[in-house]
């Protein structure tokens, strides 16, 4: 050992460096200090503690250091499996998430296959943000030595899709609310409904479907609750990780009046990165007539508080459409769709509880060096890549 001692007559500057602290830990830290006998000065130390690994961030000057923690397992018995990479996607028109990936290994392929015919359920955990998925399709390659796969997998709520539920034909013999038609098709399914609180009452209780109003063919579960949804414009969608379905409205409020909502999510200037913008002009509509069809319809004329009502939207004409209050919230979301727009993509911002996972339907405020601005998020994409050997 003696080769790493000084020479005699070197000077010799050790500067301190600034080293981020790691968060504290309760287990012991075994230090080792190689320095020389009766020698005076710094020594080196390696730390060979086992330190929980908990997501965070650090900044260190203008540089923002996200500490990723992801786990990837299969849920029947928490084994693990390795991916090489990953991307999870939801957009505000589609009722489940979705992953793909590139499997690593033979092994982590064989874990993945369908047992009895049954997709497997896996488990993925991004920083402490959970999801839950069906792993629907599972495919290797082999080049040579080189070997490979794919997944493919959707939330939980897809087996309430064809084929795992066969399509039904379907009419209600008694009046019904909204929320006991979305309970009968989930009956015998272990799976639940839950609203949005600026929707419950009307779904509970005020939006009643005569005898015959709620008819359908050849629909699956998913299918027929969505008819519900889509009759108000709202969006289905998945539990990322319970056996749950929720229905909330795509639009928080009307556009003018975003300024004065709380914000589900603020992003600072240092975590926003565009590359670009788009615009949608549509017409500026304040006024559009919904109306029902069939047994127990109504016809309800929603306009913008304040304006003369002369631009009307296209008339929407939807069967269960049989209570004014249900005319009201679809007509609300056609006119907040109304409009010039601006699209903009936000990349590369960090998963952490500081921010949180911005999902869709969610009011986000950005505020940028140049002026703060709030926006309505309309597809979430979470993207993660590991080192490959």
């Amino acid at each position: 050992w003696r080769k790493g001692i000084w020479p005699e007559g070197f000077l010799r500057f050790v500067p301190t460096p600034v080293i981020p602290q790691p968060p504290p830990v309760e287990d012991p830290i075994i230090r080792l200090d190689f320095r020389e006998p009766l020698r005076t000065g710094p020594s080196i130390r390696l730390d060979f503690a086992s330190h929980a690994r908990t997501p965070h961030l650090i900044w260190i000057g203008d540089t923002a250091i996200v500490d990723t923690v992801i786990s990837t397992t299969r849920a029947s018995d928490d084994a693990p499996f390795e991916l090489v990479s990953m991307r999870i996607d939801r957009d505000i028109t589609q009722f489940d998430w979705e992953i793909t990936g590139e499997i690593r290994d033979d092994a982590s392929l064989a874990m993945l296959r369908p047992v009895n015919a049954n997709p497997q359920e896996i488990v993925v955990d991004i920083n402490g943000f959970e999801w839950r998925f069906l792993a629907l399709f599972c495919g290797g390659a082999r080049r040579f030595a080189d070997s490979s796969g794919q997944l493919q997998g959707r939330s939980k709520a897809s087996q309430l899709s064809s084929p795992y539920f066969p399509s039904r034909s379907y009419s209600n013999g008694t009046a019904k609310t909204a929320s006991q038609v979305c309970d009968d098709e989930l009956q015998y399914t272990g799976f639940g409904m839950a609203y949005h609180a600026s929707l419950t009452q009307l779904m509970t209780q005020q939006w009643l479907f005569p005898p015959g109003a709620y008819s359908y063919q050849d629909r699956a579960r998913i299918e027929a609750i969505g008819l519900v949804a889509a009759a108000i414009d709202a969006q289905l969608y998945a539990d990322r990780v319970g056996n749950v379905l929720h229905i909330k409205p795509k639009y928080p409020g009307l556009p003018r009046d975003w300024g004065s909502l709380a914000p589900d999510v603020i992003l600072e200037n240092d975590f926003v990165s565009s590359p670009g913008e788009s615009l949608e002009n549509k017409p500026a509509w304040d006024q559009v007539i919904v109306s029902g069809q069939g047994v127990g319809a109504v016809r309800s004329i929603v306009r913008l508080q304040g304006t003369a009502g002369n631009l009307n939207a296209p008339d929407v004409v939807d069967p269960l459409i049989t209570h004014h209050l249900a005319g009201r919230q679809r007509g609300l979301s056609m006119l907040a769709s109304a409009g010039r727009q601006v699209r903009v993509s936000l990349e590369n911002i960090p998963l952490v509880s500081q921010i949180g996972l911005i999902e869709p339907g969610m009011l986000v405020e950005v505020r940028e060096s140049a002026e703060t601005w709030r926006g309505l998020c309309v597809s979430t994409s979470i993207e993660a890549a590991f080192a490959k050997a």
